[in-house]
């Protein structure tokens, strides 16, 4: 925390203090409408943002004027000040936003009913994060099954057959879906409705000439970059090594023997880098300009 009291001067403390007041006023109200308060208490916080707004803006001007902007910009709630006016910059002139007049927010309240399966499903990923046929059931008041019949014939959910679980199309019907495809026909006739949805899913595989792999795309292994340096640089005494939670690649060499590789430091290297340092600078994606020499 740093003390810029007397950083600045009398007019711009005025201003800050004006505009923190405004700011109070505004979170004051969107809270007491997100706790579901009564209308006569947010009547009352809605008149103290209003009088405190038309107060500060006879004086100062709107809160997008520059004067303002320049006093209370470094502060994080400033955009929520911004957003309590349409300001015309031309006109130099502003409009209250719908918070001065009425409610704008709604406190989300969990269903305890449905009308249809489609908005069970709904309710089930929004408050469960998943399908849960008993959240759905319950919500219905119907039978499980019932209820996920409905939903499958519909094409909405499919039972995954990697893990028995049930997934909503979007999940299912998207990744690795050749897979997901040759999992289904494995398990058996019962998924053939599976099967249907996926073969209506599956992209055309390319040809090995529209396939175009770089150093550092994380889907070649470790070992094929390190069989690539070895059999390019004739360099043997080269690991490779790739780590998924740092996002990073490595590579261990002999540095004697690197120095007295010609493949190294002239034909594929540089004074200034060798070969190595530009495939390290390549497979981390360092150095746009050696991931293209490289490549």
């Amino acid at each position: 925390m740093v003390d810029v009291h007397d950083q600045l001067n009398a007019t711009q403390r005025a201003r800050v203090t004006g505009l923190c007041a405004i700011r109070d006023h505004a979170r004051a109200l969107l809270d007491a409408q997100l706790a579901d308060e009564g209308d006569g208490r947010l009547g009352h916080l809605r008149a103290m943002l209003n009088g405190t707004y038309e107060r500060f803006v006879s004086r100062y001007g709107c809160l997008s004027t520059r004067a303002n902007a320049l006093a209370f910009r470094r502060d994080p709630d400033y955009p929520l000040l911004l957003s309590l006016e349409h300001y015309d910059e031309e006109a130099d002139t502003a409009r209250k936003a719908a918070l001065f007049t009425r409610r704008t927010l709604t406190r989300v309240v969990e269903p305890s009913t449905a009308g249809e399966p489609a908005e069970a499903l709904a309710a089930s990923i929004q408050w469960r994060g998943r399908v849960d046929p008993a959240y759905m059931a319950e919500l219905l008041a119907a039978p499980e099954a019932a209820v996920l019949e409905a939903l499958a014939g519909a094409g909405q959910v499919f039972l995954d057959p990697a893990d028995g679980e049930w997934k909503t199309a979007d999940d299912y019907l998207s990744g690795n879906v050749k897979a997901k495809l040759k999992q289904a026909v494995l398990s058996g006739s019962t998924y053939q409705r599976n099967i249907d949805a996926l073969e209506q899913v599956q992209p055309e595989d390319l040809p090995p000439a529209a396939i175009e792999p770089r150093l550092g795309a994380v889907w070649i292994p470790a070992l094929d970059v390190e069989a690539f340096i070895q059999q390019v640089l004739e360099l043997k005494d080269c690991q490779v090594g790739y780590s998924a939670e740092a996002g990073a690649w490595s590579v261990k060499y002999g540095e004697w023997e690197a120095r007295q590789n010609v493949k190294v430091t002239q034909e594929f290297g540089t004074s200034r880098m060798n070969a190595i340092e530009l495939v390290q600078c390549a497979l981390n994606c360092r150095c746009r300009p050696c991931a293209t020499a490289i490549r």
